[in-house]
């Protein structure tokens, strides 16, 4: 990793430009930026200034159902989406039994994941 690589880039993993999002999504940049703001998208400021959007959160040209929910909630924790990023990917040991949170939502555990927000939200305020 070179010095000006940021870290978290590489555990966040692969991301689309906002303009390979749009195409992916079949969006305009208005809906982009309005869905960002809802937080219906999450998007990454890297240190250069750009945008960023994790790959993960897109799936069969859509974002992936309770990802607003699940966005807004941590929110309410922190106003980082770092943080929620990572959290979002973060699969506890030991990885052949545990899942990361966007792997149960991506297989439609939205409840039990929505459940897990609101508990590390919470911690996060404390």
């Amino acid at each position: 990793m070179s010095e000006d690589t940021n870290p978290w880039v590489e555990f966040v993993g692969p991301c689309y430009t906002a303009q390979s999002i749009r195409r992916k999504l079949g969006m305009t940049i208005g809906e982009l930026d309005d869905a960002t703001r809802d937080l219906r998208i999450l998007a990454l400021v890297a240190d250069d200034g750009s945008t960023l959007y994790p790959t993960w959160q897109v799936r069969e040209g859509e974002v992936i159902r309770g990802l607003h929910e699940i966005l807004t909630i941590l929110r309410t924790g922190v106003d980082d989406s770092w943080t929620w990023a990572q959290w979002l990917v973060f699969t506890p040991p030991p990885d052949d039994v545990n899942r990361s949170p966007i792997d149960e939502l991506r297989g439609g555990k939205t409840s039990q994941v929505i459940h897990d927000a609101e508990h590390v939200a919470h911690a996060w305020a404390q």
